[in-house]
């Protein structure tokens, strides 16, 4: 469809973002809408928010040398997420000897608006870490959203 003048175009937009407009919530619509079975149904909310973290502790957990464990670590974190869908957290310890990054997912981390999460893990590698180590953290949620990343460093 061709336009001749941008004055039909504008009739259109117009009319169209009129159209939008009807029964929206927003000085010109019912803010109470009545579903077709009769009731003041309101929509479910679909926006999602970003998942906040705070408080990330990492610490190494020790281990007998002689049984040649591999290195272990504890978390602990605080979180709010008004959705309660916590999907997952990422973990990446990181050294000297180079990078390993975990994702722990777990229908355990659902429901729940705030709280801690606290959990322990141990890195298989073929030798134990030594000096300074770095651990940033960070949730998702099940929208996809990233919470911010928070940053800790310990020693194994």
């Amino acid at each position: 469809m061709k336009f001749k003048s941008i004055t039909a175009v504008l009739t259109i937009l117009f009319c169209v973002s009129t159209f939008s407009l009807i029964g929206c919530d927003g000085n010109g619509g019912d803010s109470n809408p009545v579903s077709p079975n009769g009731t003041n149904d309101q929509p479910a909310n679909t926006l999602s928010s970003t998942p906040t973290i705070s408080n990330f502790v990492i610490n190494s957990i020790p281990t007998v040398p002689i049984f040649r464990e591999p290195p272990q670590f504890s978390i602990n974190l605080d979180y709010t997420d008004a959705e309660g869908d916590i999907a997952s957290y990422t973990l990446t310890i990181e050294g000297s000897w180079g990078r390993v990054r975990i994702t722990a997912t777990s229908p355990r981390f659902g429901g729940e608006t705030s709280g801690t999460i606290s959990d322990t893990g141990k890195l298989e590698l073929p030798f134990t870490p030594s000096g300074l180590q770095t651990a940033t953290i960070l949730i998702t949620d099940s929208a996809g959203n990233s919470s911010n990343v928070l940053t800790s460093t310990f020693r194994f």
